[in-house]
């Protein structure tokens, strides 16, 4: 049986909270299942919601969702779902053929940054959080954007498998994902880190230990973020370190297009398996200029 994500159930609920406002009128949930192209007009038309098909796709995954795990005792289940499924196709096809080129989107083009830019912005920030997340972010390949937002630090192994924490053990150094969008794929995912992170979180951690071992606080209250404000706060550090908009997401596409992608298969699964996704949205991440 399938388990839909935390995130993902917040996600598709603050959707599905909008659709209903868009359209009104006293509208339901009920009058986006059972009206799906109304729905979609209403949402196409909307000020406040910008009609692309990544954003479409939220929407009307939720509603795809809803019919499927909320709607198995309706007698019009299976019409439903098969309807909404087949919006779902639909709507995904251009951003199939987008991923298969390679070929960014309108937004991501204003934030495409080349990796050599990454590693000298980096390089030449002073020791500070910002220098942290984006090391971390690049000496070792990327996480998703929001996986750090509550990342512990233990100077020795912890050896737990809840959530997502750095050892500084001296023979041991790693990174340690278990809280994760793909984590039922993947399960625990490891990660060495190299020398010159070690290094620069050594010196962080020295200087900003805090009683809750996050590496990432927020400074006002010190105590660590929740993953949608981290994903706020981390992508206006970068905004501002690079004076142009800058995302987690753009880092990890500009991280991934620099790779050789005829190398052997095998170091392909590796370097994707490391981001917790397919060698086939690997390639999708590549990003062609």
């Amino acid at each position: 049986m399938t388990i839909m994500a935390e995130s993902s159930k917040k996600l598709f609920n603050r959707c599905i909270v909008r659709w209903i406002e868009v359209i009104g009128n006293g509208a339901t949930i009920l009058t986006i299942v059972n009206h799906p192209q109304i729905a979609l007009n209403h949402l196409a038309r909307s000020e406040t919601i910008k009609d692309t098909p990544e954003n479409r796709h939220h929407f009307i995954s939720a509603i795809t969702a809803y019919v499927q795990y909320g709607m198995m005792s309706d007698k019009d289940y299976k019409t439903h779902l098969e309807t909404w499924r087949h919006l779902r196709h639909k709507n995904h096809e251009p951003l199939n053929a987008r991923n298969f080129t390679g070929e960014p989107t309108e937004r991501q083009k204003e934030q495409m940054v080349d990796w050599k830019t990454v590693i000298k912005v980096r390089d030449e920030l002073p020791l500070s959080a910002t220098k942290i997340l984006l090391a971390m972010y690049s000496y070792i390949p990327p996480q998703r954007g929001g996986d750090f937002y509550d990342l512990k630090v233990y100077e020795t192994d912890p050896k737990t498998t809840e959530g997502n924490y750095i050892v500084l053990e001296s023979h041991n150094h790693r990174l340690v994902m278990n809280d994760y969008k793909t984590k039922k794929v993947y399960g625990q995912n490891q990660i060495p880190l190299v020398e010159p992170l070690v290094k620069l979180l050594t010196e962080y951690w020295g200087k900003y230990k805090n009683p809750h071992n996050a590496l990432f606080i927020k400074a006002e209250r010190e105590e660590p973020y929740d993953r949608k404000l981290f994903s706020n706060w981390a992508n206006r550090r970068l905004t501002e370190a690079f004076g142009k908009p800058i995302t987690l997401t753009a880092i990890r596409h500009s991280f991934v297009s620099v790779e050789d992608f005829n190398k052997p298969i095998v170091e392909l699964k590796n370097s994707a398996s490391a981001m917790t996704h397919s060698v086939g949205q690997h390639l999708g991440y590549k990003w062609e200029k």
